[in-house]
């Protein structure tokens, strides 16, 4: 069994052979003009060993680049996602906001003409919301979940990496201009309340107008 001041003694040597090693490398570079021994001196002048100092350095060097190469690959990441109506055609200029757990509300901008966006540096096996509104469509909101193995979650449909991330808007907005009074068999003129709905394409019932029956006017 090796006892502690064995131990300790062991832990001592690799200490010093290391030591003599880094002292080796500054010989190294000093011999060829890169004046190290400069800074050394100054800390070595006040007693302080360099090489712990030295290695403590290196380690948080070393430390801190692993780190920025191991989140810069999430940072460079683009997520793209594209609008489209219930034929499958691309809705340009849809409005996109996005809500996430550790930033917040976040306009996204808006789709191009191919219908897309991209969500950039998004996070990872974290849900979030999006919210997609464009005049003349549904409004429509889904939850989002993209995955570290590139494939990605809407709602409770999952989805294998490579698949295409779209989203379905439905046209569900009468847009016209007119005017009209609203009168009965007798062609006189109605007051009082009215309600004046619509279909969508999926059968769910619009109301497009609340009001008076008089000079019921739609812009």
């Amino acid at each position: 069994m090796v006892s502690l001041e064995n131990l300790k003694e062991s832990v001592l040597d690799i200490y010093a052979s290391i030591e003599d090693k880094y002292y080796s490398v500054l010989d190294f570079f000093d011999g060829k003009g890169v004046p190290v021994y400069s800074l050394v001196d100054v800390v070595e002048t006040r007693n302080i060993p360099s090489f712990p100092i030295v290695l403590i350095l290196l380690i948080a060097i070393l430390g801190t680049t692993i780190f920025f190469l191991a989140t810069s690959t999430l940072m460079d990441q683009s997520f793209k996602v594209t609008v489209l109506d219930s034929e499958s055609n691309p809705i340009q200029g849809v409005s996109i906001d996005a809500l996430f757990q550790s930033t917040g509300l976040k306009s996204l901008g808006q789709t191009t003409d191919d219908g897309s966006f991209f969500i950039n540096s998004p996070p990872i096996d974290e849900p979030f919301r999006l919210n997609l509104t464009k005049e003349g469509y549904e409004k429509k909101s889904v939850t989002w979940v993209i995955k570290s193995d590139g494939g990605f979650k809407i709602g409770e449909i999952d989805f294998e990496a490579g698949t295409p991330a779209e989203i379905t808007l439905v046209n569900g907005t009468v847009s016209f201009s007119t005017s009209f009074i609203v009168k009965d068999s007798s062609n006189t003129a109605l007051s009082g309340k009215v309600v004046i709905s619509t279909v969508d394409s999926e059968g769910n019932k619009l109301e497009i107008y609340s009001g008076d029956y008089t000079n019921v006017v739609f812009s």
